[in-house]
């Protein structure tokens, strides 16, 4: 029998967990993903949440210097994955039992809906 709702198939409102692709720049939705991913990777024990931010800051910075585009700090990205984190842990929360309401159904498609970046381009525009 399952313990976790992982091991149970029930992903949720972000879906199932996978590695970032380091073709395209990650979404908010990829990152998510991602944290999910490296949580269940780590068989040996759970790690914090401070342990899994730190691994997939880095390698969000990792996918934005390989495309040559500047970023904020690892404070920062931090921060936005804890923010986004905390944000889809409530819609879990009354995912199975709200999941047919329209009200939910509007929250969910703005969640899901922001496929923006993660962090954005802190590029300074030279006129």
């Amino acid at each position: 029998m399952p313990k976790t709702r992982s091991e149970a198939g029930d992903d949720g409102v972000i879906g199932a967990s996978k590695e970032l692709s380091e073709l395209v720049l990650p979404t908010r939705k990829d990152v998510l993903k991602y944290y999910k991913w490296v949580l269940q990777e780590s068989s040996d024990f759970t790690p914090s949440f401070a342990d899994v931010s730190i691994i997939v800051a880095e390698r969000i910075v990792e996918i934005w210097r390989r495309a040559s585009i500047p970023t904020v700090s690892l404070r920062r990205i931090k921060n936005l994955i804890k923010k986004e984190r905390d944000q889809e842990n409530k819609f879990n929360k009354s995912f199975k039992r709200d999941n047919s309401s329209p009200i939910f159904q509007k929250k969910n498609r703005g969640l899901l809906g922001r496929s923006r970046l993660l962090i954005r381009c802190c590029c300074v525009q030279m006129y």
